[in-house]
């Protein structure tokens, strides 16, 4: 899977790992208003560390628990990425 739309789902962190780690070609992941993520700084972390050669653009818009920690493992990391929505941060 290259591309995946979670927009506005009640998928939970949990389900999001597995999703990253049975999907290590994502191009394309939209968590935007995902409110049952409630650490975005891991879920950053597991797509640096699994997707970091794939993944082009994240949609984050509403990720109220994402921190510099999490950003700044994206962009240390995700040399390939062209777009990323932080809105309402």
């Amino acid at each position: 899977m290259e591309s995946l739309d979670l927009y506005r789902t009640l998928c939970d962190q949990d389900a999001i790992v597995e999703i990253i780690f049975s999907c290590k070609r994502l191009k394309h992941l939209n968590l935007g208003s995902c409110v049952n993520i409630n650490n975005f700084d891991e879920v950053m972390s597991i797509i640096a560390d699994n997707c970091s050669e794939t993944i082009e653009s994240l949609d984050l818009w509403r990720a109220y628990s994402l921190t510099q920690y999490g950003l700044s493992k994206i962009a240390l990391s995700c040399f390939k990425l062209k777009e990323l929505d932080i809105g309402w941060w």
